[in-house]
């Protein structure tokens, strides 16, 4: 019956086909020790590839070690490859000041992750059951997530581009485990620390859950792991939606994200917290997705909030998704001498800077990045490409005064975040160009130029 279940799973996520080269992470617990005979069984029908993986965590030095050796011996009498993998969990643990289970875990990825690519492996099999499915939408609903995290622990996931986790075990229950290993007299480890309450998934799994089953619902689990299933079909649905209204209302530039503020908010408002999830990379809390939805809504130009690794702030008509990282980090004041005539290559802008005498007839308004200088009344040999600085003024082109820098980039509607950003084209202490927005009065072709100068940006990729 179990292999049978175990089958249908497979047949309905399409875990497997032939070909598949498969890596199976196995404990020595029942869990996994069920998974790699299931895989066993399976390989002659799906005829994929097996190799198995052991970490040893080394956090309880004799059960690791019997373990360990369980799991050499498992594979015995097998053509079934196996690699050993120690891991540091206390030190990583300290390292990255977080907790012994989610550094267990953390590492377990990353080094399943380097396996794979190792042996250009396209598929990892976890031992994850509906037990586990159970305690970990209790533990979510705990927690408080939303619809996305309340779907549980999905059949499959991608880990990495073309390298996929699936979990053969996710719809039989740790009982039907135990019964199908001892019916064919399979012995597995147990670990010790699973029987203690310290962790929050063993005090749900020994306390909360059984008390739950003898005093409100003796069918939680199989109601929660019911529950799982319709929010991951109803996200799988909405998901699709949500991608198309993502890539209607955002842009993505320089590893920011800009957001028409005024169509997000015609989405109904539940639809408008799935969107914010998603651009927060499914990180935020709901809390923090409402502070989100509260400045677009309602928030005054140049509100802001931190949240999940991002600075969101609100300006003119657009909500601005900036990795905090990037909007702590101390900007440094750019100045590069331009070379005239020739070509320039500024990384700090991405871009390069052509220039040089034409005979052409300039094409003012044509393109945004070409400019046209009388080369008698600038100083060519001096022209530099810098960032803004404090006190900045210019004669914008056709305007009746000079202007506060500053004060354009207010009337131009540019993020403040944006506007070291901008290049300057500055001439003999002047002010020529706001590079792609406006030209200055200063040096500008008159009908008494006699020879003009070019000035040609090309914007460049980023690596």
């Amino acid at each position: 019956m179990l292999i049978e279940r175990v089958e249908k799973t497979v047949k309905k996520h399409g875990m497997l086909r032939d070909g598949n080269r498969v890596i199976a992470a196995v404990s020595g617990g029942p869990d996994s020790v069920c998974l790699f005979y299931v895989l066993l069984e399976l390989k002659k029908k799906y005829k994929f590839q097996l190799h198995v993986v052991h970490f040893n965590h080394h956090l309880r030095e004799k059960e690791s070690k019997k373990e360990e050796k369980f799991v050499k011996e498992l594979l015995d009498g097998t053509t079934v490859p196996l690699s050993i993998i120690g891991l540091d969990v206390k030190g990583y643990a300290e390292k990255q000041k977080i907790g012994i289970e989610e550094a267990a875990r953390a590492l377990r990825y990353q080094n399943l992750l380097k396996l794979a690519l190792k042996h250009d492996a396209d598929t990892i099999a976890i031992g994850h059951t509906a037990s586990d499915q159970a305690e970990t939408v209790l533990m979510r609903i705990m927690r408080g997530s939303g619809p996305e995290g309340l779907e549980g622990i999905p059949p499959v996931r991608e880990l990495s581009k073309n390298k996929f986790i699936i979990r053969p075990l996710i719809d039989v229950y740790r009982e039907k485990i135990i019964s199908y290993l001892k019916s064919r007299k399979i012995g597995y480890c147990l670990d010790s620390s699973n029987s203690k309450p310290v962790f929050l998934r063993n005090k749900v799994r020994i306390k909360l859950l059984p008390f739950i089953e003898k005093n409100f619902n003796r069918d939680i689990r199989s109601r929660l792991v019911n529950m799982a299933d319709i929010f991951r079909e109803e996200n799988e649905y909405l998901s699709k939606a949500v991608d198309k209204a993502v890539e209607s209302i955002s842009k993505h530039e320089d590893g920011r994200i800009s957001v028409d503020f005024k169509k997000l908010i015609r989405y109904n408002k539940s639809f408008r917290r799935r969107i914010i999830h998603r651009i927060l990379e499914r990180k935020a809390t709901y809390k923090n997705i409402d502070s989100v939805i509260d400045i677009a809504e309602a928030g005054l130009t140049g509100a802001m909030v931190t949240i999940s690794g991002f600075t969101v702030r609100k300006d003119y008509g657009q909500l601005y998704f900036i990795p905090s990282a990037e909007k702590h980090a101390v900007r440094k004041k750019i100045e590069n001498r331009i070379l005239f005539p020739g070509k320039t290559l500024l990384p700090e802008f991405s871009m390069e800077v052509e220039t040089g005498i034409t005979k052409n007839k300039p094409g003012f308004g044509k393109d945004k990045f070409t400019v046209y200088f009388d080369a008698d009344r600038i100083d060519a040999g001096n022209l530099v490409i810098r960032s803004r600085r404090s006190g900045d003024r210019f004669l914008p082109f056709g305007a009746d005064g000079s202007k506060k820098l500053k004060q354009y980039f207010i009337d131009q509607k540019v993020p403040s975040y944006l506007r070291d950003d901008v290049p300057i084209l500055e001439g003999g202490k002047r002010i020529l160009w706001v590079v792609g927005m406006r030209q200055a009065e200063e040096g500008r072709v008159t009908g008494n130029t006699k020879r003009i100068i070019k000035v040609k940006v090309r914007k460049m990729e980023k690596d």
